[in-house]
């Protein structure tokens, strides 16, 4: 059986169209912005949500956890928990209560698990004894060496869980009273069964179809007791057989078959099994290197006309990264201040993008066109054209089109009118 990793393109995909762009972060305050950038590069950030994404597009959802060991880092330490290790309990639509299980050491039919549950205000450990099947029964954290330094009460802030759960789309019709995303993945079993049957047969059929040859018993190589075999790479052969009397015929004994390969038929199969696919999964083909008429060389909003499907199921995706991702670090900047002594307000805007790049010649058209009718000023221009641009740098641009316009800077605005 030959097996096509499409589900690992589509999780692959979805995560790179939600995160290949940083989502924008942003505080009003520039003390807490400061803080908040050093703690996500120590924490690699941008990476994270790579990998937090891809999980969440195949398990239906991700726990995102906040840490604190100042042995490792001197920040929160955020970190990324498969579905499979946890599970929460909800409340009006709303995780409330973490569960997370992990093994942390084996001996025959014994297994150690830790369990850490977390709650608003607390977080509890626990160590059980059990096998493959069962849970087992509780012990003290300091019968394993790997959980003895843990306390089992850990009091955190009165108003954090120091947990987050993201679904990855919602509503869940077929496990709705669990409170848990759905996966990319859900309801394409099936197909992705018939698109590794599909490739199976192709390369059954070009197996099949290699070239063979039907050659007389006299030409074949005969040694010791051992089959006999025909030399592909033998070039004279001088036994003919006796009863051959039109030598003119002799070249017919060896005669040459070659079977038909349906590439063409099982790459039309292929390519409509995987358009299927990645549609079902909420996609375009396009995102997935699925050419049509008339693709290849677009880009801006042609672009985005041909890649609709990804890029709704990506918005659909981002509003439940947002308000997850406000919590989480909302909760990361109270641990901070709880853990580290600092003084950080909470309160944070979080935008997301699309995904599907932006013409940069067509942006600028639109602006041109927007300024010379006298829709923007020069500075909101600026900033459309330059949108991760602070003030400073926006101050700066306008300074020196000012210089380059003869004006020497005298309509320049400051920082502070801007700001």
């Amino acid at each position: 059986m030959v097996h096509y990793c499409l589900a690992k393109d589509i999780v692959r995909v979805s995560s790179q169209l939600l995160f290949a762009e940083t989502p924008r972060i942003q505080s009003l305050s520039a003390q807490t912005q400061s803080r908040l950038d050093d703690i996500l590069k120590k924490n690699n950030f941008p990476a994270l949500l790579l990998q937090a994404g891809e999980i969440a597009s195949a398990y239906g959802g991700v726990y995102i956890t906040i840490n604190y060991d100042p042995e490792v880092l001197d920040v929160p330490i955020i970190n990324v928990v498969n579905p499979d290790c946890g599970y929460h309990m909800m409340r009006w639509n709303t995780p409330t209560d973490f569960v997370f299980i992990r093994e942390i050491f084996s001996d025959e039919n014994k297994i150690y698990r830790h369990m850490e549950r977390r709650i608003k205000g607390y977080i509890l450990n626990e160590l059980w004894l059990g096998d493959a099947y069962d849970l087992g029964v509780r012990i003290e954290l300091t019968d394993r060496p790997e959980t003895e330094s843990i306390l089992a009460v850990v009091e955190v802030s009165s108003a954090t869980i120091l947990a987050v759960y993201v679904p990855n789309k919602l509503p869940n019709l077929d496990y709705g009273s669990l409170g848990i995303g759905v996966s990319d993945l859900q309801g394409l079993e099936s197909m992705l069964d018939s698109l590794d049957e599909a490739y199976t047969g192709w390369v059954k059929d070009i197996r099949l179809g290699a070239g063979k040859l039907i050659v007389p018993d006299s030409i074949l190589t005969h040694e010791d007791e051992q089959t006999p075999y025909f030399d592909n790479f033998k070039e004279i052969f001088t036994i003919l057989p006796t009863n051959i009397m039109d030598m003119d015929n002799a070249g017919k004994l060896i005669q040459n078959i070659q079977f038909a390969v349906r590439s063409g038929d099982y790459q039309i199969a292929t390519e409509s099994l995987i358009s299927n696919i990645v549609t079902v999964a909420g996609y375009s083909p396009q995102s997935f290197g699925i050419q049509t008429e008339g693709t290849s060389a677009e880009s801006g909003y042609a672009l985005k006309i041909r890649e609709r499907k990804s890029v709704s199921t990506t918005m659909l995706k981002s509003r439940y990264w947002i308000v997850a991702l406000n919590q989480l670090l909302s909760e990361v900047i109270l641990a901070d201040n709880l853990w580290f002594s600092n003084h950080n307000e909470p309160q944070l805007g979080i935008e997301m993008f699309d995904g599907v790049p932006d013409d940069t010649k067509e942006t600028a058209g639109n602006v041109i066109a927007l300024y010379e009718a006298g829709l923007i000023s020069k500075e909101r221009a600026i900033r459309l054209l330059n949108p991760d641009w602070s003030d400073a740098q926006i101050i700066a641009e306008l300074q020196k089109i000012s210089e380059d316009t003869g004006n020497q800077g005298t309509n320049a605005k400051k920082p502070e009118d801007i700001m």
